[in-house]
């Protein structure tokens, strides 16, 4: 799901809500619960799971701290997530932050991962994330906070990462979604 969308749905379902635009199973996410031992592929970039996951935290790190900047800006500049997304993931983000100055929303705090589990890894990677938004709320062009209090405050998802560079290895967020699945973040 869009960053903006999963930030607004979750946090102000009432003021801005978004066609939720993830990715389906055959872009990379896969119906696994999250508690299984992921195996390297034979042409895999990663030796072993420890290297995945950490590519796969550097690439997700950098990429929530740039959508909170994006978020409290109320959507300016979502571009400068370019280095740090597939070209479809941008042209994602850049139309929900389209939708969040639309609604001249921005919001205030941060979020923070809370667990990050590799779910897969080949020479792309499926991570679950619980996302702790509790630190994070909805603001109106007053200022006035907007935020819904029947919440949830730990979101599920499920993130895809495509490498972008094999030598060293980096990964970029290919998308995002809910898990669909038993909540593993509670």
């Amino acid at each position: 799901m869009r960053f903006f969308v999963r930030v607004a749905a979750a946090v102000t379902a009432t003021v801005f809500v978004g066609t939720l635009v993830g990715c389906t199973p055959d872009d990379g996410f896969h119906d696994a619960p999250p508690d299984g031992t992921p195996s390297p592929a034979a042409s895999s970039v990663f030796s072993t799971k420890d290297d995945a996951r950490r590519a796969a935290t550097l690439a997700y790190t950098k990429y929530l701290a740039a959508t909170d900047k994006i978020a409290q800006s109320g959507g300016k500049n979502p571009e400068r997530l370019a280095e740090l997304v597939t070209d479809e993931w941008l042209k994602t983000e850049q139309a929900s932050a389209e939708e969040f100055r639309d609604k001249d929303l921005h919001t205030s705090g941060s979020v923070a991962v809370t667990e990050f589990t590799i779910q897969s890894f080949d020479n792309n990677v499926v991570a679950y994330s619980c996302l702790d938004i509790s630190g994070t709320s909805v603001r109106d062009a007053s200022g006035k906070d907007v935020t819904p209090r029947n919440q949830p405050t730990v979101l599920p998802l499920e993130i895809a990462f495509q490498v972008k560079s094999v030598s060293p290895v980096v990964l970029v967020v290919a998308g995002s979604q809910p898990w669909s699945g038993q909540n593993f973040c509670a």
